[in-house]
């Protein structure tokens, strides 16, 4: 996308300049610069102009029910042209919240309330809006029904004259009325009657800013349903009021809707049939809108069990091959998406279909591909947090879980969503994410792309003899090496990394893991030249991994290199590699790391069984300190080595005598939390609790667990483990 990479070619220029004293004082670098931040402008004003100008829709038979082109492209869903089974109406999954909607129409409060239905695009919204808007009871109770579907670019006049078309009696008098003359009309036309209005498919709270004030609250029971898959612009509608947010249909209504559409209600599926079908259903997804389509391509096709079996293998094609249907609804979520938010939307293609996504890897992938602008007072870390929510907020993500502070923990996204966000990552070019399990078919996917900056799920693993291995691992990475935007990698292996990743300059993250029977009986070891990785800023290790020292000089000092000092994160080092000249490097006064925010540790040895920091071996931005599964007896340290850590975590400490009690007095500390430690370890951390308490401090949480599934902090720390 044109937005992603000059957002992204603005970033590499920065890259570019630490790496070259003096490089943006050159004037054509410099005009360079002032360009990008014009394109960006003039990208973001072309993106508002952009969208396309949709017909907003009118009401007419006098209320009676909606029945306009808008309306009639989501009815035809319901039918087919050649089968009349397939025409039947009846609606599946809907009955829980069809009654949960129109209990609270039918409500004894005399007070105008706006329910609000939110979901996903296709989820059926306006389907269940209009079977309350039908339901004999609803319709009796009101005295004016009307109904307007408002696109994501609308006409006040327009959308006025849809209103009043509603009301009986109008006749065309007001045809020639201005906008100011309509909303005067309908005001006056529902002012001391009891009116229900539908407001169908609304983008912006500036639409309902404008026709809310068209509607009189005369305290007589008026009931207004508003649908919209953006859940900020539904709750805006009525904050005081819970949003009716849909889920996608349960395996059962999902295949019960999908029978009903091709056989009819009142025709069974043949038995040879059902399997088939029950999983054509599932890979549906849960959507009634891709139920639809498919029920519809069933509908044509032979009542064989090898056609439906092939139907069965390609339900997503089957969905793709009709975007006038299923694709153009979900295409409109993407379409509308500002320009910041498109690249990250099809970044979530790169993972595999019915996967939960972590946070923490989504957020990295992001910040690595460098299609985020950081504003003032706020890390790229959270633009890519607000980024989520925001995605989340327009229903094309699912959150899977939370943390226990709100956050997001882990997502995930529908499979329809992702083929969508896959189409047009290949129509922009802009990304390519493949899984690796044989060098030559990464060559051929490799030339067949422009380049890209995301490399996922790499296994170097095969039943092949070693000799042929060692052959092909060494020609593959003389092939990695040759990506030099690449940004992001993450790899399993069953080997160590070659001296040669350092030549991958732009890269920011590396995710490293054995495979499971490797990790049992060896430690990776990292190449000493990745201390010249000066844009890495998370060195995930997610098994043991031993860190080699910098590189020396004839004269025995340590060699001055910029060493690694964009990084934020280093984990699961083994801590038998940090010697005197690893440690030094790794704490605040070095040249090497001024940024390590997170610091994990695990299924280490310590020499001696000890460790003494000196007031030298400063983490001066240090926030995170693990330590799992040391052989640790006594540590000696205090505030003057972590001054801004904010969490301790200990895990599996069975031998430490002690926590020094001056980690207590670090001021920023808020959690010292204790899994599987001793009892005089336990004991030291309550200590330092209650000597903090006596000062007045009551901030510092000091908890301890017996096992890991106690501890209520359970989820914060296991996705910082993971």
């Amino acid at each position: 996308m044109a937005y992603a990479s000059v957002v992204s070619l603005a970033q590499t220029a920065d890259q570019l300049s630490s790496r070259i004293p003096g490089l943006l004082s050159d004037p054509t670098i410099e005009s360079l610069a002032g360009s990008l931040e014009y394109f960006k402008g003039f990208l973001d004003d072309s993106s508002k102009r952009s969208y396309h100008q949709e017909k907003v829709t009118f009401c007419h038979g006098h209320g009676i029910e909606p029945a306009d082109d808008h309306f009639k492209t989501r009815e035809s869903m319901l039918g087919s042209p050649s089968r009349s089974s397939f025409k039947t109406n009846a609606v599946v999954g809907l009955d829980d919240d069809l009654e949960k909607i129109i209990e609270r129409l039918l409500g004894s409060s005399s007070e105008r309330e706006v329910i609000a239905i939110t979901g996903m695009g296709g989820i059926g919204k306006t389907t269940l809006a209009k079977k309350a808007y039908d339901h004999l009871q609803v319709r009796s109770r009101f005295d004016i029904h009307a109904w307007v579907t408002v696109s994501r670019e609308y006409e006040m006049r327009r959308l006025l004259l849809s209103l009043v078309c509603c009301i009986p009696g109008m006749a065309d008098k007001f045809l020639e009325k201005t906008e100011d003359e309509l909303a005067e009309l309908l005001y006056r036309k529902l002012k001391d009657r009891r009116y229900l209005i539908v407001v169908d498919d609304i983008w912006s709270t500036k639409v309902w800013d404008n026709v809310t004030r068209c509607f009189p609250d005369d305290n007589n029971g008026s009931q207004i349903i508003l649908t919209s898959m953006l859940k900020d612009v539904a709750a805006y509608a009525n904050p005081d009021s819970p949003l009716h947010e849909m889920g996608v249909l349960s395996l059962d209504d999902s295949w019960k809707l999908l029978s009903i559409k091709v056989f009819g209600a009142n025709d069974v599926c043949p038995s040879e049939l059902e399997d088939n079908g029950k999983q054509i259903a599932e890979k549906c997804g849960g959507l009634p809108l891709a139920i639809l389509v498919v029920a519809g391509y069933l509908s044509e096709t032979a009542r064989r069990r090898e056609s439906w079996i092939i139907v069965a293998k390609t339900v997503s094609s089957v969905v793709a091959n009709d975007p006038d249907k299923c694709l153009r609804v979900l295409g409109m979520s993407y379409n509308y998406l500002p320009n910041h938010l498109k690249p990250c939307f099809l970044s979530m293609g790169a993972f595999p279909e019915d996967f939960e996504i972590k946070t923490r890897t989504l957020i990295q992938v992001w910040v690595a591909e460098g299609f985020l602008k950081a504003e003032r007072l706020k890390s790229l870390e959270k633009v890519a947090e607000e980024c989520l929510e925001d995605l989340s907020s327009r229903n094309l993500i699912m959150i899977r879980k939370r943390r226990f502070n709100s956050e997001i923990r882990s997502c995930g996204i529908h499979d329809l969503l992702r083929n969508l966000s896959l189409r047009e990552a290949e129509k922009e070019k802009s990304l390519h994410v493949t899984s690796i399990h044989y060098v030559s078919n990464f060559l051929a996917q490799r030339h067949e792309r422009r380049g890209f900056n995301f490399l996922s799920d790499i296994s170097l693993d095969d039943s092949s003899e070693l000799s042929s291995q060692v052959v092909r691992l060494m020609f593959f990475w003389v092939e990695i090496t040759r990506l030099i935007h690449l940004r992001y990698l993450w790899i399993r292996s069953n080997g160590n990394l070659p001296a040669s990743v350092s030549q991958l300059y732009h890269l920011q993250t590396l995710v490293l893991q054995q495979t499971e029977l490797f990790y049992m009986y060896k430690t990776l070891i990292l190449p000493r030249e990745i201390w010249n990785m000066t844009q890495l800023r998370r060195l995930r290790l997610l098994s043991r991994n031993y860190l080699s020292k910098p590189k020396r000089t004839d004269e025995g000092a340590t060699e001055s290199v910029l060493g690694l000092r964009n990084l934020e994160e280093l984990s699961h080092l083994c801590l038998a590699s940090c010697t005197e000249e690893v440690f030094s490097c790794l704490h605040g006064k070095s040249c090497y790391i001024a940024k390590l925010e997170v610091l994990k540790l695990r299924d280490n040895e310590f020499v001696g069984q000890e460790c003494r920091l000196s007031d030298e071996d400063e983490f001066n931005q240090l926030k995170f300190l693990l330590l799992a599964e040391p052989r640790l007896v006594k540590w000696e340290a205090g505030s003057v080595n972590f001054p801004t850590l904010q969490k301790l975590v200990l895990r599996k400490c069975i031998r430490l005598e002690e926590i020094p009690i001056d980690i207590g007095e670090i001021c920023t500390l808020e959690a010292i939390e204790l899994i599987c430690c001793s009892a005089s370890a336990q004991n030291s951390a309550t200590e330092i609790q209650d000597e903090q308490e006596s000062m007045g401090n009551s901030c510092l949480d000091v908890r301890a667990y017996a096992n890991d599934e106690s501890s209520s902090l359970f989820d914060f720390w296991r996705a910082v483990l993971d």
